[in-house]
């Protein structure tokens, strides 16, 4: 039985590592910010891993596990890991877990991908053990998930199977468009959420003429009708969260149950608002958590496996 575990979440701008105990999960220190990926050298990947976490493993006399998600089992990553095809279970998952080369008892976990036809072809990496996690802290073997990001994601669970997901570049576009199109002169994206322009933002993506359409209503209801610039962005986030969810609404049923909402507050609002606008429920889980009880959850599992082994 594990005593304690070391759980890494690293991408392409951050590195937050976690000492926990492995029986209760309770945090025992923490690593809030490092340096991502893009920051270093691939080949400063292992020594950097390192430096961060032996003062954790170094000074205990047990060899302490780590457990690595995200971008770092990319191919542009430290190792790369596989993204095996759903559906899985979590103990089908682990069996695809990789040993990191060159630093002893050290895991990358895989991601996952939907297979099928060519235009439904779909790729996760990191958001994986949030559904877990998610499921784990509830104590649920089925539910639908929304993971919301710069690449949001929606996951299906059902009876402990991680079944299918699509993602939507709901947050990306929203970059793109206020920072680096005609939107851009108009939308402060510092600016506090307004509840009234997110509004009219999820009324003006129910009309027709389509989302490419309704992205220069943005200007042109500043200009002549009745949006205020200070508005801008909100109703921007308005019509695209209004879009991912009327299209997520139709290829997932939203009245079983509650959607679980994995992400940190600021994104949890304006999505809470809107499904609520929309008459389906939901429920904010902390990603901070939802990481620790999935990577948690899969490296009990794996730790199973090895013993058999």
């Amino acid at each position: 039985m594990l005593q304690k575990l070391i759980i890494v979440d690293w991408g392409t701008t951050s590195f937050r590592a976690w000492l926990l105990d492995a029986d209760t999960g309770v945090v025992l220190a923490e690593i809030s910010q490092g340096k991502g990926m893009r920051a270093l050298q691939r080949s400063e990947f292992a020594d950097y891993a390192r430096s961060q976490l032996d003062g954790w493993r170094l000074n205990d006399a047990e060899v302490i596990p780590v457990y690595l998600a995200g971008m770092v089992g990319a191919p542009q990553g430290w190792q790369q890991a596989p993204q095996p095809p759903l559906p899985k279970r979590g103990e089908e998952l682990v069996r695809d877990i990789v040993p990191v080369e060159g630093m002893a008892d050290t895991y990358i976990i895989p991601g996952v991908r939907q297979a099928g036809l060519p235009q439904d072809a779909d790729v996760i990496r990191g958001e994986e053990v949030q559904i877990f996690g998610a499921m784990a802290l509830l104590g649920r073997q089925s539910g639908l998930v929304c993971l919301p990001g710069t690449h949001s994601k929606w996951c299906e669970m059902r009876e402990g199977v991680f079944t299918r997901f699509h993602s939507s570049m709901t947050g990306e576009v929203y970059d793109v468009m206020s920072q680096h199109s005609i939107l851009g002169l108009m939308a402060d994206t510092g600016a506090p959420f307004d509840a009234d322009g997110f509004d009219k933002g999820l009324e003006q993506i129910e009309g027709e003429g389509g989302l490419l359409n309704h992205l220069f209503k943005a200007r042109a209801r500043v200009l002549y009708g009745d949006l205020e610039q200070s508005q801008t962005a909100s109703f921007l986030s308005g019509m695209l969260i209004g879009s991912e969810i009327k299209a997520m609404r139709s290829l997932y049923d939203c009245g079983e149950g509650e959607v679980l909402l994995v992400c940190a507050d600021r994104l949890a609002k304006p999505y809470e608002h809107a499904l609520t606008r929309k008459g389906v429920a939901c429920r904010h889980i902390s990603a901070r958590e939802a990481t620790l009880a999935g990577v948690r959850t899969l490296a009990q599992l794996h730790g199973a496996i090895r013993q058999e082994r």
